[in-house]
């Protein structure tokens, strides 16, 4: 599958240098620890070959738009790559669901769930919601109306890149 992420240029030469790319700690913000640790523990159980030692990459369906401010900061020297990966190689979600979250909400589909929610309204049956982010079937579902989570923004996370991956690279300066 075609995929593409964002990174930093020393990024890039890191992934020549050393032969592959791994995500790091530095790279995550420590406000969102607990949600990055939840899913480390997706990708422990869903990609096959990875065990837990790295912090993810984020990857897209989509060539996302350079400039956008989270992605890299202004004046930044970046790179777009290309990347072949297989379905093994990485975990796909729905970015407006990762969003949810991140700000530690349930991820629900209609009234009738919510009112139930409102009843058990605990961290536990908050993460229990969380895994849907993964079921694109459940997201599409047109009985799901208060999700706005159809898929308009497909990513995924991978723990390594390696240049057998790379398609094309792109540089650029992030405005």
């Amino acid at each position: 599958m075609i995929a593409y992420t964002v990174q930093p240029l020393q990024q890039y030469h890191q992934l020549k240098e050393k032969g592959y790319l791994e995500g790091t700690q530095e790279r995550m913000w420590e406000l969102f620890h607990k949600q990055y640790q939840w899913m480390l523990n997706q990708m422990t159980q869903k990609i096959p070959t990875y065990h837990g030692e790295t912090y993810p990459i984020w990857v897209y369906q989509k060539k996302p738009d350079r400039n956008i401010p989270h992605l890299l900061p202004k004046g930044t020297k970046g790179v777009i790559l290309k990347l072949e990966l297989s379905d093994e190689e990485a975990l796909w979600s729905c970015g407006r669901a990762w969003q949810k979250i991140l700000q530690n909400k349930p991820i629900l589909g209609n009234r009738a769930e919510w009112e139930e929610f409102k009843k058990t309204n605990t961290l536990d049956s908050i993460e229990k919601t969380w895994t849907r982010m993964f079921d694109f079937n459940w997201l599409n579902s047109p009985e799901n109306d208060l999700t706005h989570t159809k898929q308009k923004w497909i990513q995924g996370v991978t723990p390594r890149i390696t240049p057998s991956h790379l398609i094309k690279v792109e540089r650029f300066i992030a405005k």
